[in-house]
């Protein structure tokens, strides 16, 4: 998805492939080699269970911020458990199997980076490792965590803070940015409404625009008018239901 994702690993072991979820910005598979190793099942407020080749599923429990604070069996029993400092870095428990941790990101060992779509965070360092792509939504510092809030706030995208996923204060205002987002159970599903609907709008722009176009003696063609017009305005609607459009859904 963006800059943060991570699609490969070399390793000692084997190199390592991650599938994603290109909507959802959602890790569902990694592999070394041809060989399945891991499968993760997200619900709209994070993973799940995880399933490691042939083995029974494991399923996670949160915390208000969607960390994942447990892994259990079907049974109940536990697996294995964490618990985390304000910024993200490991105050004690098992370090554990699971790829997904501190605000339900995927984790890295070998770099100690958590992967969000767009960016990558260091916990050791409580910041991003890179400028936000969509500028100062956050404040002047482009590399803060969640404007420096985050027992209260997640950035599920790496783009722009949000409460987090069974945060008690959602019932309230959001001190963050103008109206309150709701990244609970619906967010997702809300940046995937907007961005549906956005996509629509600009599928009939591009429709109209590429006969201008072709008329003006642009592009080859009224095809390739037309596509490049629809890769723009794909990548205008990401950004714009992703950080602002949602709010906007019930």
């Amino acid at each position: 998805m963006g800059d943060g994702t991570r699609r490969l690993k070399f390793a000692s072991s084997g190199d390592e492939i991650y599938r994603w979820d290109p909507l959802r910005g959602q890790m569902i598979l990694r592999e070394e080699g041809a060989n399945l190793q891991e499968t993760f099942v997200h619900g709209p407020g994070g993973v799940l269970a995880q399933i490691e080749g042939s083995s029974a599923a494991e399923y996670a429990l949160h915390d208000h911020l969607g960390s994942v604070r447990e892994w259990r069996n079907a049974s109940g029993e536990l697996n294995w458990a964490r618990e985390y400092t304000p910024y993200g870095g490991h105050h004690r428990g098992s370090v554990g199997p699971s790829r997904f941790m501190f605000t339900g990101h995927p984790w890295d060992a070998e770099s100690q980076l958590y992967h969000a779509p767009f960016r990558a965070y260091s916990p050791a360092m409580a910041r991003w490792t890179t400028r936000d792509p969509l500028g100062m939504v956050d404040g002047p510092n482009v590399y803060a965590y969640v404007r420096g809030n985050p027992v209260m706030f997640v950035d599920p995208l790496g783009l722009s803070a949000v409460l987090g996923v069974n945060n008690p204060a959602d019932n309230f205002d959001a001190p963050v940015g103008g109206p309150r987002v709701d990244f609970c159970a619906s967010y997702v599903d809300k940046v995937i409404l907007c961005f549906n609907d956005c996509l629509g709008v600009t599928v009939a722009v591009c429709t109209v625009w590429a006969l201008t176009c072709v008329a003006a003696g642009g592009l080859a063609g009224y095809g390739a008018c037309y596509a490049a017009c629809l890769a723009g305005g794909a990548a205008v609607c990401a950004l714009y239901c992703g950080v602002w459009g949602h709010r906007y859904y019930p």
